[in-house]
């Protein structure tokens, strides 16, 4: 590796460091709303609905909608609540011991394919796993 890659690859670790504990219980907040969006964005490109749609249903605007996938807003219990039922689906999320984890399964990216198996919806059951391993998450646009 030449020096010029180790620089490259300093700069970017430095990147990814958090400067505090807030920053980083920002980024998992982020990274948990990240994970429940693309969740229902997956439900959503299932039933062909879109945005406006799902505005609709959830009585609500469309502007919330978009909000809600860029990430300007985060997602609140009420509306999963409503999410279930326009989706007709159970939510389950698991909470899993951080250290067992990484020593069962290593730490890896959240994948965004919907054909993922760590993300595909089974049994009209809609389960959050919840990773944040990476910085900054990138939010999907659900049309």
């Amino acid at each position: 590796m030449s020096l010029s890659d180790k620089k490259i690859q300093e700069e970017f670790r430095k990147l990814l460091e958090f400067k505090n504990d807030n920053e980083k219980l920002e980024f998992e907040t982020e990274m948990i709303h990240l994970v429940i969006m693309k969740r229902i964005y997956n439900l959503m490109d299932e039933m062909g609905m879109n945005k406006s749609q799902l505005a609709k249903e959830l009585h609500t605007s469309k502007g919330y909608i978009t909000q809600l996938f860029a990430g300007d807003k985060i997602i609140n219990l009420k509306t999963l609540a409503k999410i279930q039922r326009i989706f007709d689906v159970n939510i389950n999320i698991e909470f899993e011991n951080r250290k067992e984890r990484s020593e069962n399964l290593g730490n890896y990216d959240i994948s965004y394919d919907k054909n993922d198996s760590d993300f595909g919806i089974s049994n009209k059951m809609a389960v959050i796993p919840i990773d944040y391993e990476k910085k900054k998450p990138e939010y999907v646009n659900a049309g």
